[in-house]
Parts: structure tokens; C-alpha cells; sequence
């Protein structure tokens, strides 16, 4: 199953946020986990800043549970035509869809709005839909 992580989700994982222990358990079960590039640099500018400037361990885990979704002109011109208030949620559909990926994890579900091409999902429901 390919899903792209939000970056709260791989952020409750990297930080051991009490209470999210989900969000971990959806990452293990999913066959082929994606993040986006810019979640990627997101996430290790507050982990980086909360730890210190440590980023080398959140770096290599990211890098190696992770299939990288990167940001394109194309996925850029996709995120504005969907004319979302928040541009960087638009951006995180506008890679799942240009990358093929059907599901998109996130905590924040009112953040965003399924596509045609993409449904977003809770960890939860990941975790669901992978058998618990």
C-alpha cells in the first residue's frame, strides 16, 4: 500500500509525542511509506531546533523508511490550481497525486480534501486498512 505521511504524523514518531503511538504503528504496517521533500526539510528544521541541531538520526530514519516524493514545476502549478487556502497542504496532494499515491496519513483532517486521485485518511485508518 502506498501512502504519503504528513509531516505531524513522522514528527509524532521522531519526537516520541505521548498518546501517538498510532502514528508509528501506521508507518511500520505501511508496504511503501512516501514523504515529501518539503516535509522532510520541515521536520528537520524543528527537529533540529528542539534537539539541539541533532538531525543526523531523524535524517538517516527518514531516509531510509521513506520513498521520497519531491516537489516539480508540475506538482508547484497542480497545488496552485487547487486554490487551497493552505498552500503546503495543497502541495502534499498535488505530490501524492503527481507520485500515484492514493492515500495520504495525516492527523489534521480538516486540513484537507480528498481529490479525485487522492483520499485522505487518518493514522488509524491506515493502521485499519493494513490489519491491525
Amino acid at each position: 500500500m502506498k501512502v504519503l505521511f504528513d509531516a505531524n504524523v513522522v514528527m509524532d514518531v521522531l519526537l516520541k509525542r505521548p498518546g501517538f503511538a498510532q502514528s508509528a504503528l501506521a508507518i511500520a504496517k505501511v508496504t511503501e511509506p512516501w514523504l515529501s521533500t518539503l516535509s522532510l526539510a520541515n521536520i528537520l528544521y524543528i527537529v533540529g531546533r528542539s534537539k539541539a541541531g541533532r538531525i543526523e538520526g531523524p535524517l538517516a530514519y527518514m531516509r531510509s523508511k521513506f520513498h521520497l516524493a519531491a516537489l516539480t514545476p508540475s506538482s508547484i502549478g497542480t497545488a496552485a490550481e487547487l486554490g487551497w487556502e493552505d498552500f503546503e497542504d495543497a502541495l502534499q496532494v498535488a505530490l501524492a497525486q503527481e507520485n500515484g499515491i492514493p492515500l495520504l496519513a495525516t492527523r489534521n483532517l480538516d486540513h484537507f480534501r480528498s481529490s479525485r486521485l487522492v483520499e485522505i485518511v487518518s493514522v488509524e485508518e491506515v493502521v485499519r486498512r493494513c490489519g491491525s
